[in-house]
């Protein structure tokens, strides 16, 4: 009973790695298409750690039945990895907007001089300026946080363009670790967000 359960669990594992790995071939392909971030191998953008964050050799198969997979994890010490990562978020973000509503990014990511903050706070951002709600991601570091997933709203003043005073908006902030499954949580809830009904 304990093998069949762990090979199902194994099965689920690999096909939902499956699919974080195609997705994630499938946004750098696109990228380098579009001119975008130079393609680095999907598999710089995977891994497979522990808790910790940490790279666990694959030839135990024990020990990797509970691993999460990150992706992205070196976002913070590769620039062109940030880049993709900042592009994949933003992709994700907007492509949750409805189609006939404006949205656009703004918090701000970089310095006076149009350097990025290269801090993942914001990796990106999207406000609806209809319905008055903005979504914020703040990426965290998998090899400090693990496995981790918070959200939280709060009121915020933005001035929009062609408004002559900033206005209310209600903003969403999800910090997280990037795994297949933080991904699908932040995706459902903004896609939540973003279709309810202005207050």
């Amino acid at each position: 009973m304990t093998n069949r359960l762990e090979a199902r669990h194994s099965q689920r594992e690999q096909v939902a790695r499956a699919k974080a790995f195609e997705d994630a071939r499938r946004f750098i392909r696109n990228a380098s298409i579009h001119g975008g971030v130079a393609a680095h191998t999907v598999k710089s953008f995977l891994v497979r750690g522990d808790s910790s964050g940490r790279r666990v050799d694959g030839s135990s198969k024990r020990a990797c039945i509970c691993m999460s997979t990150f992706l992205y994890p070196g976002f913070l010490r590769d620039k062109q990895e940030y880049a993709a990562l900042r592009g994949f978020w933003t992709h994700h973000l907007l492509a949750a907007m409805p189609s006939d509503e404006p949205c656009e990014a703004y918090a701000n990511d970089q310095f006076a001089n149009g350097e990025l903050f290269y801090d993942g706070n914001p990796i990106a951002s999207a406000v609806n300026w209809r319905k008055q709600h903005a979504v914020r991601i703040i990426q965290q570091l998998s090899a400090e946080f693990g496995e981790n997933y918070l959200s939280w709203t709060s009121e915020i003043q933005l001035q929009g363009p062609g408004q002559a005073l900033p206005v209310a908006v209600t903003e969403k902030v999800i910090a997280l670790t990037l795994t297949e499954k933080t991904l699908q949580r932040a995706l459902t809830e903004i896609q939540q967000w973003l279709s309810e009904p202005s207050p």
